[in-house]
């Protein structure tokens, strides 16, 4: 089996995403896709899956020796809105791995292939099915999806940024997993910023700059690193936070004592509640026991009127940030959507700089939020958060979907924050590097764990 694409090109009415671009993927083979967010890796994806979603596509894209049943499929990058939210995933899987098929009998069959990959993708960590979506973790929704495709059995597996949310033993499991696949005569197209994932994975990369096809993949830039940092009296106290959903304990006895200036790392596998950790630091989440204060007052139930006085001081920047834009806004409104709320000036000259800092193209927030790359959409949302100016700055996998570049950018621009504004600073992560240039304090959600401490 190949695939072979010809002078693709790609573009929206007002611009072009990709220029026209030749590439070629064999069975047995693992390509790497790296650059930039919003150099078109996504884009490439969708076009390459015959889903270009509106845009504008020239050039030809051929699968020589596969069958027109099973050519190529693809896990996007949102993993959050791939399936309904308040629907069990037993139900949800069991109907998409039976449509997925022409008969009831083999779709029974890719169900359990479907609980296999998952197994495999996990490895001891065992993922019960009986949730709603909207309960698991993003690293936990995104091996749910790759577990999907993969039991359909595509010959070409599109998967993008199929690390992002992962901790390091499950990017490990990920590895393995695609390397047999691929082993197994079908081919694999990952677009990507884990450049080590690129790296210990991939047969060949390809390297995009603006919608341009290079060859050779962006280094790592390292950056200097030195004590922890010191935080500066009691902005927030937790003492003694558990969360539960139904049965399932995520962790129990978090404690942590957060100052100005102080930069918090909140370490953990996927599932181990560590989002569910931030929802509850900024009042957005009641924790199933223990307490919380800010300024030495209990926070306010959530939709209250205090509360929506206290997200002046505390502002969470979600995993899925893109999610929580308004998708038809021009980005610098939605960056400054609590101005727009209130029928005030939009603050172009301080969206302006932000951008710049943030390594984004300012004129990039002249487009809809829906033509955005969701690690464009991503450096929004945490400008949406700084431009109210918070005491208290929550931020969960920020640099999931982002490349080298715009991750040095954001640690300088964090950097900045906590040293010249002093703002507090707690971060979810599976990026320990992140942890090491920001001089966090780390704190691992693993430990608090009842199945840990049995």
């Amino acid at each position: 089996m190949r695939m072979m694409v010809d002078a693709l090109s790609l573009s929206l009415p007002t611009r072009e995403l990709l220029s026209a671009t030749n590439m070629h993927v064999d069975a047995g083979e693992i390509l790497a896709i790296v650059g930039a967010s919003g150099c078109g890796k996504s884009s490439l994806l969708r076009a390459l899956s015959g889903w270009p979603h509106g845009l504008i596509q020239r050039g030809h894209i051929a699968f020589f020796g596969a069958d027109d049943s099973r050519k190529a499929l693809l896990v996007a990058q949102n993993v959050a809105g791939a399936l309904q939210p308040d629907l069990r995933l037993h139900e949800q899987c069991l109907a998409l791995t039976r449509a997925a098929l022409t008969s009831a009998t083999s779709g029974a069959l890719s169900f359990a292939r479907f609980k296999d990959y998952l197994h495999a993708l996990r490895g001891d960590q065992t993922l019960a099915l009986d949730r709603r979506w909207s309960r698991y973790s993003g690293g936990e929704q995104r091996s749910v999806m790759l577990a999907l495709g993969l039991s359909v059995g595509p010959a070409v597996l599109l998967a993008d940024e199929p690390s992002a949310g992962l901790d390091s033993k499950r990017i490990a499991h990920l590895q393995g997993v695609l390397r047999a696949y691929a082993n197994g005569g079908a081919a694999v197209i990952l677009a990507t910023h884990d450049l080590e994932l690129a790296r210990t994975l991939a047969d060949r990369t390809l390297r995009f700059i603006a919608g341009r096809l290079l060859t050779s993949a962006m280094p790592a830039v390292p950056i200097p690193v030195s004590q922890v940092r010191p935080g500066a009296g009691d902005l927030l106290v937790a003492t003694q936070l558990a969360v539960s959903y139904g049965p399932q304990a995520l962790f129990q006895g978090l404690s942590l004592q957060v100052g100005l200036g102080d930069c918090v790392f909140l370490s953990g596998k996927s599932g181990s509640g560590k989002s569910s950790a931030l929802r509850c630091l900024a009042g957005l989440q009641t924790p199933s026991g223990g307490s919380v204060l800010f300024r030495s007052r209990p926070l306010p139930k959530p939709q209250t009127q205090l509360w929506q006085q206290l997200r002046a001081h505390i502002q969470l920047v979600a995993q899925s940030g893109q999610l929580t834009l308004n998708p038809g806004w021009l980005a610098r409104a939605a960056a400054d959507e609590f101005n727009c709320a209130q029928r005030q000036p939009i603050n172009n000259e301080q969206i302006q700089a932000l951008a710049v800092q943030l390594n984004l193209d300012p004129h990039r927030l002249l487009q809809q939020v829906a033509s955005l790359s969701i690690g464009e959409a991503q450096r929004v949302a945490i400008m949406r958060a700084l431009l109210v100016k918070p005491e208290l700055l929550l931020l969960d996998e920020p640099t999931a979907n982002l490349d080298e570049r715009a991750v040095a950018a954001l640690v300088t621009l964090f950097e900045r924050q906590l040293d010249e504004r002093r703002i507090a600073l707690i971060v979810a992560s599976h990026d320990m590097r992140l942890a090491a240039q920001l001089r966090a304090r780390v704190v691992n959600l693993d430990t608090l764990s009842p199945h840990e401490q049995d």
